[in-house]
């Protein structure tokens, strides 16, 4: 009996898992106060991670002045519209003891001679000294479940959790981040800013010249990996250099891949797929405020991986399929076969109703229902709304109905992977911006530069390049053809389409020198 045969039907699975209630995040409007419970997780995790009152913070800007003797006098800056708080006197062990993540810092002031002082730049940010719930909820069923799904939108702490989550497991000695590249200077003001109240792991760029590696003695490593870096060439290996044993994915659906499609998603994502199908005992977290962008078929692997059997989607091929075709926003969804019929009794009531014809509810129902089912589920964390308040205008507007010539084109690139000239594709990129091309009303082609000739398409009187032209065209399908089957299958170091390319010269160039 296989693994797959071992693992019960996903709609009996998810109907057996346990529920728990759901963390409100929200603040009361009048009183901006969390409700009691929330209240509660948030200060328990908050003390689990705290580093407790510091002596001094490097949140704001500070003055020290040397008063001799080891003593030394500290200025904060006070808030914008209130006077600066009372300077504090301590001693300079004290000083570099508590501030002990900062080197450099306590070098000036452990420099400082009696009468002199320094001017010691802060991070211009308020400080921060509690967590918010999103946060807290992560950091407290993660370690629970073996790794969390966040719905987790815009402003609600992600890159907080990110860093945090390497201390939630006590075993963890490696982890990754995978993120956008543009992300590097946010996660490290983010960690510089949290690092002044939590306790923090080491931060470890993916540059060694980046600016901003630091090492925490005795602390987990977190390796920061932007999703550009994973899906070069050269980086077919990285995830195993490393070796981590928690995958941390910030903007989650990067990683997006069909499970009955894997080579049609992105090099990353098979790179991630392939780490996490040879190592068993790795944590995964991710979160994202767009998991789901058409498809369920977006995301379940990932909750599969960062949930395991305790995942509130479906985990075999088959299931995933059947359910996307109930569940996804559609004009003809499926509502007559067994399939449905089943999920309207387990997550739309449909097992109240007498006539068999109207069990199947809504679309609508049925996607509520396993929402909810999904939301009660330890480990899946969700927020309701950004938390980053801004108006925003919208304004509908009617677009013209699509041409019959650019639908069938359309239709050829996305379901034949065959361009409008009937060239094959071969990877999920060149498919979405050929995609991206033809719904624009153009789309790029090869064009050679030839001599006109009258029976160019009658290959036996074509001029001879003309039949070159048709020749290479024809050769460069059977190849795109060719690889397109090895990206089907794939496995490290023929997993990208520059690397089977360069495998098939090497292959051949070993023929032709034997």
């Amino acid at each position: 009996m296989t693994l797959l045969e071992k693992i019960p039907r996903d709609i009996e699975r998810i109907a057996r898992l346990p529920e728990r209630p759901i963390v409100d995040c929200a603040r009361d409007p009048i009183t901006r106060k969390y409700a009691p419970a929330t209240q509660a997780l948030v200060d328990v995790v908050t003390a689990r991670y705290s580093r407790g009152v510091r002596l001094s913070c490097a949140c704001r800007d500070r003055k020290v002045q040397a008063r001799g003797g080891g003593r030394i006098l500290v200025f904060h800056e006070g808030r914008p519209g209130t006077p600066p708080p009372l300077p504090i006197e301590t001693m300079v062990e004290a000083f570099c003891a508590d501030g002990a993540h900062d080197e450099d810092t306590c070098k000036v002031v452990a420099g400082l001679r009696s009468g002199q002082e320094t001017r010691l730049p802060g991070l211009g940010r308020p400080c921060v000294t509690a967590l918010n719930p999103a946060q807290a909820w992560v950091l407290r069923e993660a370690p629970k479940a073996g790794g969390a799904l966040g719905f987790l939108s815009i402003g609600s702490g992600k890159t907080f959790a990110a860093i945090l989550v390497a201390l939630a497991f006590p075993r963890v000695k490696t982890a990754v981040v995978l993120a956008k590249p543009d992300q590097r200077l946010h996660y490290r003001n983010a960690y510089l800013q949290l690092r002044e109240h939590f306790r923090v792991p080491s931060l470890i760029f993916d540059r060694t010249n980046d600016r901003g590696t630091y090492m925490i003695e005795g602390a987990p490593a977190l390796h920061f990996i932007p999703y550009s870096i994973l899906q070069q060439m050269k980086q077919s290996d990285i995830l195993e250099r490393y070796s981590p044993n928690l995958i941390v994915a910030d903007e989650a659906h990067c990683l997006s891949a069909a499970p009955r499609s894997r080579s049609a998603g992105s090099t990353r994502a098979r790179r991630f797929l392939h780490y996490m199908a040879a190592h068993g005992d790795v944590h995964f977290c991710c979160w994202s405020g767009s998991l789901v962008n058409k498809s369920l078929q977006d995301m379940t692997h990932l909750s599969a991986h960062a949930l395991g059997l305790g995942s509130p989607y479906p985990i075999l091929p088959d299931d995933v399929e059947a359910w996307s075709a109930v569940i996804d926003p559609s004009r003809m969804p499926d509502t007559t076969s067994s399939t449905a019929v089943a999920l309207s009794r387990a997550f739309a009531d449909g097992r109240r109703r007498s006539d068999v014809a109207l069990l199947v509810s809504t679309n609508d129902d049925v996607r509520e229902g396993l929402k909810r089912k999904a939301m009660a589920t330890l480990g899946v964390v969700s927020t309701k709304s950004a938390s980053v308040t801004c108006s925003i205008a919208m304004h509908m507007r009617e677009p013209p109905k699509m041409p019959e010539k650019v639908k069938t084109a359309l239709d050829g690139v996305r379901k034949d992977w065959l361009r409008p000239d009937q060239a094959d594709l071969v990877e999920a990129f060149e498919q979405a911006t050929c995609a991206r091309e033809v719904a624009s009303g153009f789309y790029y082609r090869w064009v050679y530069r030839n001599p006109k000739c009258e029976w160019a398409n009658d290959s036996e009187q074509a001029c001879p390049g003309c039949r070159t032209i048709k020749n290479w065209f024809a050769l460069r399908k059977l190849w795109a053809k060719e690889l397109r089957k090895k990206l089907l299958h794939s496995e490290p170091q023929m997993d990208s389409e520059k690397l089977c390319a360069y495998t098939y010269v090497l292959c051949i160039l070993c023929v032709v020198s034997y």
